[in-house]
């Protein structure tokens, strides 16, 4: 049997294109992650992402610290997003007049490296390699939830929901990202506004 083809496009647009495929369609089987969303059917496959090229790269590197992870031998953190503070307002209804935001450069995955998750070859790859937009994207795929429904005759037959088994990596990057904010939220409490994973607000700049 042929294998479909598939067909390439831009996640925005996607709505009606999926109402009218599911319709039209005996079988139709659509899998939706974070960043993308694939439709299978029994003549053609249709993809949609954000961009084909920056996916590419990002899976790429997604691979890269997959392979690392399973060469350090280490056990997958038992963590989930309950055991993540990603965020702190001082005062959720007022920001003042004045105010400057930094971000922690390469938070992830300086947290991956410096546990021993990754190597440093995939650290500067990650680091110097690729997009920032990647490499927040391909850290965040360690977490990916794909949820994967199952048509027939325009009806939904089954639902599953498959969850990633390195999604313990990435909570741990947001857990250790957001003690140092919480640190230095504690450190400089007369200034700090909000912080946000890796991003902090504070009200003026310091010198130590």
């Amino acid at each position: 049997m042929k294998k479909p083809i598939t067909l390439n496009y831009q996640i925005g647009n996607e709505r009606d294109f999926l109402k009218k495929c599911i319709k039209n369609n005996r079988n139709v089987t659509i899998k939706r992650t974070n960043y993308s969303l694939k439709v299978e059917t029994d003549r053609r496959n249709y993809y949609f992402s954000n961009s084909k090229s920056s996916g590419i790269r990002a899976f790429i590197a997604y691979n890269k610290i997959v392979k690392d992870i399973k060469a350090s031998g280490l056990e997958t953190p038992e963590l989930t997003s309950r055991d993540v503070k990603y965020w702190w307002f001082k005062d959720a209804g007022k920001y003042p007049e004045n105010f400057f935001s930094v971000d922690i450069n390469s938070a992830y995955p300086t947290a991956l490296f410096n546990t021993g998750a990754i190597t440093e070859e995939t650290y500067n790859f990650l680091c110097t390699k690729i997009p920032k937009i990647d490499r927040l994207r391909c850290v965040g795929m360690l977490a990916t939830q794909k949820g994967i429904y199952h048509y027939e005759h325009g009806v939904l037959k089954e639902f599953e929901a498959d969850s990633s088994q390195y999604s313990g990596w990435f909570f741990m990057c947001c857990l250790i990202v957001g003690e140092i904010m919480d640190l230095c939220r504690k450190r400089y409490s007369d200034s700090v506004v909000h912080y946000w994973v890796d991003g902090i607000a504070m009200k003026e700049n310091h010198e130590d």
